[in-house]
């Protein structure tokens, strides 16, 4: 079972929530191997958080919460700009 105050604090600061998890002892029960874990709390940490959540929980309120997170905040940030040069 994972812990509902890393599920909580990973919708917002997964990569922080993910660092003190290991640090604390937290981290639920995965068949990630450590160097998958470490890369993926580097630069993926919501799908970090969503194998764990799976393997855990399975596709359940959790699961959907943080997929929800994910695609909101992998498709809504954008850098491009739009550019009114050619009006």
């Amino acid at each position: 079972m994972i812990n509902e105050a890393l599920l909580v604090a990973s919708l917002f600061f997964p990569r922080i929530s993910l660092l003190v998890a290991y640090v604390s002892g937290l981290i639920p029960f995965n068949t990630v191997p450590f160097i998958g874990d470490f890369a993926l709390t580097v630069l993926f940490p919501r799908v970090l958080m969503l194998i764990y959540i799976y393997q855990n929980q399975g596709i359940d309120g959790w699961f959907v919460i943080h997929l929800i997170f994910l695609l909101i905040f992998w498709g809504g940030g954008s850098s491009a700009t739009i550019s009114k040069a050619n009006d």
